[in-house]
This record gives C-alpha cells, structure tokens and sequence, in this order.
C-alpha cells in the first residue's frame, strides 16, 4: 500500500507524507454524497425539471412515462421508464451519485439497422473538467474518455450504466482511433456491456461485481460489495492498483495492469456454495418445493420461476427446462447480478456447471429447452449476429426488477397457471420424468 500512496501523492500533488488514498477515497464520498433538491413544473402530462445545472422532463413516451435526460447542445436519452414518482426518485438518485453515466443517445437502431458495428467516432469535445478527459458518444448514449495519465492517455468506454472498459494505453490519437475496437465488440444500442465484452468486474466467491467508473484523477472504477468497498486506482501507464477498504482497514490487494486484475477474487480462500435444497430429482415438484425455500429472490420471480417449472411437464425437453430454471435460481441465491449472454451450448455449459450439475442434454434438447422457456417467461431473450443465435439470461432484471419486467413477469405468470389449469381439467396426461440417481446427473 506504501508504493501506491507514494504514487497517488505524485498524481494529485499533495504534500510528503499525506494519506493520499484517504484524500481520493473522501473527494469519491463527496461526489456520491451530493445533496439534491429537485423542482418539478407541470405542463399538461409532461414535467420539467427546474434546476440550475441539470436539465430533464417526463413525458408520455411509447405507451409509458419516460424520464429524459438532456445535455444542451448535444443531445439527450431515456435515462429510465415508469411511474412519475418512482422516476422523480430514480433522477435525484442518479444526481445524487454524480450521474448520469454516459451520455446522449446518437442514433436509433431502427434507423440504422446495418451500421451497428460501422459507427465512426469523429465529434470529440472536452477536456472534462472531472478528469481531463476528451469525449465522445455512440449507440444509446455510451461514451469514450480518451483521458491523459503519465505523460500518455488510457482508453476509458462507459456504458449507460456506468460500467467501463479500460484496457488500452497509448497516445491521444491512437486512443481515438482504438475506440471503434472496442464498440464493434458489443450491441451498443444495449444500455449496457455484454459480458462477452468484459467489462471491468471483481469477484466475490465467484459472483462478478462490476466496478462503477468515476471521473477523478488518481481513481477510475467503484463498487460496494458484501466484503467492502473497492476501488480502482489508476497510477500510470498500464499500472493499476485495487484497494479494498474493509472492516481490517485499507489494504492494497495487487497492483498490476488492468487485463491482469479484470475479474480478481476477492475472496481467495472461500469457495461457491450451492444453496442446501438441491433437488434429489427434477420432476416438477421436487424442483417446485426446493425454489420455495430460497430466501434472496423477489417475490414475483420466485413465483414466476415456480410456475415455469410446474407448467414444464408436456413439452419435449421440458425436464431439462426444469434444471435449467432451478440452476438459474441457483445463480441468484448466490448473488449472480451479471446478464449471461452466450450461444446455446455455452450458455447451458456455463448455468448448469456453476450450479453443481455435470453432464450437458443433446444439442436438440438444449435448443427445445430454450425455446420453451423463450416462449413462456421474459427472463430469456434470443439476439441474432449475422447467422449466429446467441442467448441472453437477464439476472440483472431479475435481481433487481424494473416495473416493466415486472409486467411482463405477472402477465407470463397469469398465462402459466391459467395454462396449468386448463391441462388439469381437460385431464392431459402428464410425461413425468424418470427419477434420476444424483441432482447432478443429466440426460433424460
């Protein structure tokens, strides 16, 4: 820890011998920490913020309530949907921590469907008076920082969300140019990273936390974890350090390049646990009973995710939609917060060996089983690239839902039992699934 406050002193010129760290770790705690008094005007359905240095409204906006942020002369973006009073507390929280991330939404995809990977960033403007950096904006408001350290610049991109990429060092044109690299990796009309597009993150027993960006010379990345809170700092050309502030106090963990700590395990000595009701099967009530002794899921998924394993027993592949569900819930009760987006084999690769089970279904019933679930629950989306099927498992929403999704999850749910009791008066036999011999064994 000695070597990186000896470094933070140089970077913020402070005095021989200060607590540089602490300095840093206190001006971040002011910026979160900023007191916020809105003033709404209204205007027939729409409400105008009256503040002196943000601008935004509410408005009807493709059948809901719409909060849109405005940056003057640049743009604007859809920064959250809902209720008026829930997105009249979603914008003081969001100014509140320094917000918003990002910046204006550029283009619409339904305006530009086959551009998505050849957007060109040429309109820059800065330097920002946060952390001198020079900016740009693409997709759905994601931004490059181009931002100088030792004598050079790092290649900063945020998502709308606020989480970032940062694993390119150079000279400022250089940066420039690199940005477009990193947007062709990703959906940028998404409101935030893929996972495939590894965002900055940490590790808590296994469970990515990605790190927030904050806009201050000397820091680049925040997250509050169930360990502590840990910080990114940014000493110098590929040289970064993570400092974890905890209950045994303030602590470097590494200090290395960033590619070195991207996804660092904060707690090296503890492994994953499963959650205590493994199913002895993966019949409908056996998975049904151990989903309703989890205790960290929201009410309306638990509920959801119940019925989609009660009314998954007609359909060919319907057991393995039942595993599948129950290693999704798994996921959760561990603290999976991170969306999975992968191709089919991968993905079922991924839920199922993180979740204790062993051996993969056949390539045709891996596809029936996400094609059932795609059809009867919001909480799994099919994108296409070019001819590639790929799959996206929303834990993100599901952890912590938006009204919308919310919506979807109730009328998906409402549809299930009502389907559910039509099978049970009409008398249909049910396929139940031969007993198997471990919660672990797959096949049917």
């Amino acid at each position: 820890m000695q070597d990186v406050q000896e470094r933070l002193v140089e970077l913020l010129r402070l005095p021989d011998g200060a607590d540089a760290f602490a300095v840093l770790r206190r001006r971040h705690l002011e910026r979160w920490a900023q007191p916020v008094v809105l003033r709404w005007e209204v205007h027939g359905q729409e409400e105008m913020l009256i503040h002196p240095l943000h601008r935004a409204k509410i408005r009807p906006d493709r059948g809901s309530m719409a909060l849109i942020y405005t940056w003057p002369g640049r743009g604007s973006r859809v920064v959250a949907r809902g209720h008026v009073g829930s997105m009249r507390a979603r914008l003081a929280e969001i100014i509140r921590v320094g917000g918003p991330h990002g910046g204006a939404q550029v283009e619409d995809l339904e305006d530009c469907p086959e551009r998505v990977s050849r957007i060109i960033l040429t309109s820059w403007e800065g330097p920002a008076a946060s952390d001198s950096a020079w900016t740009a904006w693409f997709g759905a408001g994601y931004e490059a920082r181009v931002r100088p350290i030792a004598g050079q610049h790092c290649l900063v991109v945020v998502s709308p969300r606020g989480s970032f990429i940062l694993q390119h060092f150079g000279l400022h044109l250089g940066m420039a140019s690199a940005a477009r690299f990193y947007q062709g990796n990703d959906d940028v009309f998404a409101d935030d990273f893929h996972s495939s597009s590894q965002p900055f993150h940490v590790r808590v027993r296994g469970v990515p936390h990605r790190l927030e960006h904050v806009p201050i010379p000397g820091l680049v990345g925040y997250a509050r974890t169930e360990v502590g809170e840990v910080y990114l700092c940014l000493l110098g050309v590929n040289d970064t350090a993570l400092v974890l502030v905890d209950g045994q106090g303030t602590r470097c963990l590494v200090r290395e390049a960033p590619t070195m700590l991207d996804g660092w395990e904060l707690c090296t000595n503890e492994g994953r646990k499963l959650p205590a009701t493994v199913p002895d099967c993966f019949d409908s009530d056996a998975v049904a009973a151990a989903l309703s002794h989890m205790t960290s899921l929201p009410a309306p998924i638990l509920a959801h995710l119940i019925a989609l394993v009660r009314a998954a027993v007609v359909d060919n592949g319907t057991r393995e939609v039942r595993r599948f569900i129950w290693s999704v819930a798994a996921l959760l009760e561990q603290g999976q917060r991170e969306n999975m987006l992968s191709d089919g084999e991968e993905l079922w690769r991924r839920v199922t060996a993180i979740s204790g089970t062993r051996e993969l279904p056949s390539d045709r019933t891996q596809r029936d089983a996400l094609r059932w679930i795609l059809e009867n629950s919001p909480i799994l989306v099919q994108t296409r690239e070019g001819r590639r099927v790929r799959w996206r498992v929303l834990f993100d929403l599901m952890s912590t839902p938006t009204q919308e999704f919310l919506s979807a999850i109730a009328d998906s749910t409402a549809r299930l039992v009502r389907a559910a009791k039509a099978v049970a008066r009409e008398g249909k036999p049910v396929k139940r699934p031969a007993r198997s011999s471990s919660a672990g064994s797959g096949g049917a």
